[in-house]
């Protein structure tokens, strides 16, 4: 069984929640903890990031065809055989997102078999990328993980959509204490600060990432993460991200 499953998820897109999702199971990789990262984003953030070419045998696809064939499990070795492992983190397993076509395809009793048997398997820690609108497959992940990240930027408008997804998420009885707020991004640039936004929403940010610029996008589309940074761990960000990072994955 998996000791803990921790979903990103977000009710405003661009919010950086992949990156985030990333950086955080590398670092538990780097703390030689066994993870595996599942795309239920569908938008393939993560083949992109990691460079993965497309792969009809594995990745959610032939998982989900596997349950619409009538199997009412996913054994072990289905699963197994749709993981990608990463080429330098022996401890960091991907499951990738099965595309926008398979989207109709993953209902809530789909979606919650899927979250259901990946949180069987024997992995430290399991990680969700969730898209951003609130489907029935998101709502399968947001009730089965232990722990949700919501990452919000300094904007109005995704100030007015995290007021929206607390009051869906309390009808659907999902457990509002289990979600962390994080304010990503932040930078003193911006006229709206952490105050204004806790203040707005009533909600207490958990933690804060500090906006790191064009060099953070250059690594990703590099496919490579912020450990990879030159002297990351000589900058005044590193010490609160690493310090969050164990937190979340402890």
């Amino acid at each position: 069984m998996t000791r803990k499953s921790v979903a990103f998820y977000s009710p405003g897109g661009g919010s950086g929640k992949t990156s985030l999702a990333i950086n955080i199971a590398e670092v538990a990789a780097q703390e030689q903890k066994k993870v595996l990262l599942a795309d239920f984003s569908l938008a393939g953030g993560l083949e992109m990031f990691y460079k993965i070419a497309g792969n009809t045998s594995k990745g959610l696809g032939p998982l989900i065809t596997r349950l619409e064939q009538g199997y009412l499990h996913l054994d072990n070795e289905a699963i197994h055989g749709a993981i990608y492992a990463h080429e330098n983190h022996k401890n960091l397993h991907i499951l990738t997102s099965p595309g926008l076509l398979a989207a109709d395809r993953l209902d809530y009793k789909t979606s919650q078999n899927l979250v259901t048997a990946l949180l069987k398997l024997s992995y430290d820690l399991v990680i969700f990328d969730c898209s951003s609108e609130l489907s029935e497959r998101t709502v399968a992940v947001l009730e089965q993980a232990d722990r949700v990240m919501v990452p919000v930027l300094q904007d109005h408008m995704q100030v007015w959509k995290l007021l929206q997804m607390r009051e869906v998420l309390e009808s659907l009885r999902i457990e509002w204490t289990k979600c962390s707020i994080i304010l990503n991004r932040q930078s003193k640039m911006v006229p709206m600060d952490r105050g204004e936004v806790e203040v707005l929403t009533g909600l207490t940010i958990t933690h804060a990432v500090q906006d790191m610029g064009a060099e953070c996008i250059e690594l990703t589309n590099e496919g490579k993460g912020w450990q990879q940074l030159a002297n990351f761990k000589n900058r005044k960000i590193y010490p609160a991200f690493k310090k969050w990072s164990l937190g979340v994955i402890a």
